[in-house]
């Protein structure tokens, strides 16, 4: 499986897919903690999907409250992973911000608020199995170099 990097005006974010078991473990950083979140959306939909650059996209809104960056990395997954399973729909980016009363620092505030980039399910080429759900196992998300780091498994 291959790294995906993006240059961004204030550094560098991506993501890798490593086998885990018989599950599969998503690796993402970013300058902030919402771009490393939306960047493990991303690293979910690169999984499971091949998406062609003509497919319709349209944004929803997405608002999920847990009390540390590990929950939240988790609770916004979920979240993709429950629009996949329910309606179809692919979360293939997200614009997600923190609520200005939690501190980037970890605090014990919660709410995460923005957008998916969705996409139908139909219109994309399958390339490996679809999520079922997000495991707690070996979850972590933290400042890391500069930036923010996190890896969570995903349950194929």
């Amino acid at each position: 499986m291959k790294d995906t990097v993006t240059d961004t005006a204030n550094g560098r974010s991506g993501h890798r897919l490593l086998p885990h078991t018989a599950d599969l473990l998503i690796d993402a950083w970013a300058d902030t903690e919402p771009d490393c979140i939306a960047e493990a959306v991303r690293g979910l939909a690169d999984s499971f999907v091949d998406v062609p650059d003509q497919a319709p996209r349209r944004g929803i809104p997405i608002r999920v409250h847990a009390g540390t960056p590990a929950e939240r990395l988790v609770a916004v997954l979920e979240e993709a992973v429950f629009l996949v399973d329910a309606q179809g729909l692919v979360p293939v980016g997200a614009g997600l911000r923190l609520d200005p009363d939690d501190d980037e620092a970890g605090g014990t505030g919660g709410e995460v608020r923005g957008r998916f980039d969705v996409v139908a399910l139909s219109a994309t080429r399958p390339v490996g199995p679809a999520p079922k759900g997000i495991t707690r196992h070996g979850l972590r998300m933290s400042r890391w170099d500069g930036g923010w780091r996190g890896q969570v498994v995903v349950d194929v």
